[in-house]
């Protein structure tokens, strides 16, 4: 064998191990990404009478505003949560710095504020509504969820009662479940696969019967910014407060937390 034709296996060999490596080392970041998901519920100021979880939980239009931009001078950019289950089975080209933003229950606000807020700028939101408070006073409409969606925004499944599913029984689970899955595809025209555990709280029967539905991930309130493949209804999320500053905020979406 002369030296150039060695020097070409060689060289061969040399750049298929390293793809490998490069390979094995880019699945592995897709089972273990850094990708925090914010949770927020009201974007709004609260009213003068308002009590400490309602004052914890509401985020006034200028703090978030000021949140957004904060994140997108740090370089992040905003992704569904399908597109994060989908980024990590390898099916969508993630961003460097991905993140999600998500709002729970649903309120009035998400339309009014939140969506326009994002839109603005370009970003997107995944807002989780309960079945039975749509069309109630303080919540979003039907035709306001539909209109987010339209604009760009994921609608997810935050269970039909918001009760505490681990406290019910299997088949209160997967009705409750079953009822605001049916009520979303019935008004809004497309199945969800993206679900909000209230309170944060589940079970293994809670995940299974998710599974069975076509719910590909499940959030919960546990503090996390790292998401796993393998265990993708049982994902943390960064909560965020009424009190969070901006320069709380990019503290928070920078840390490693499993």
């Amino acid at each position: 064998m002369n030296i150039t034709r060695r020097k070409f296996l060689l060289g061969a060999a040399s750049g298929l191990f390293l793809h490998t490596l490069g390979a094995a080392r880019a699945q592995a970041q897709i089972d273990n990404l850094l990708c925090p998901i914010l949770m927020y519920h009201y974007v709004s100021t609260p009213p003068a009478d308002a009590d400490a979880t309602l004052r914890d939980l509401a985020v006034t239009l200028e703090n978030f505003a000021a949140h957004l931009d904060t994140l997108l001078n740090a370089g992040f950019s905003t992704i569904t949560m399908d597109e994060l289950w989908r980024g990590l089975r390898g099916e969508f080209g993630l961003p460097a710095r991905p993140l999600v933003i998500t709002f729970d229950d649903g309120y009035w606000d998400a339309y009014a504020h939140a969506g326009p807020l994002l839109a603005a700028r370009g970003m997107r939101g995944t807002f989780y509504i309960v079945g039975s408070y749509m069309e109630q006073p303080g919540y979003l409409t039907w035709g306001q969820a539909a209109e987010l969606r339209a604009s760009g925004m994921e609608i997810g499944n935050h269970s039909h009662t918001h009760r505490d599913l681990s406290r019910l029984t299997a088949d209160e689970q997967r009705a409750d479940i079953e009822q605001s899955t049916a009520a979303i595809e019935a008004a809004l025209g497309f199945r969800p696969n993206t679900f909000c555990y209230p309170f944060g709280r589940q079970n293994r029967l809670t995940r299974l019967i998710l599974q069975d539905n076509g719910y590909h991930t499940a959030v919960t309130t546990r503090d996390a910014t790292i998401v796993y493949r393998s265990n993708p209804r049982r994902i943390g999320r960064v909560r965020v407060r009424g009190t969070t500053t901006p320069a709380d905020l990019e503290w928070l979406v920078s840390r490693r937390v499993e």
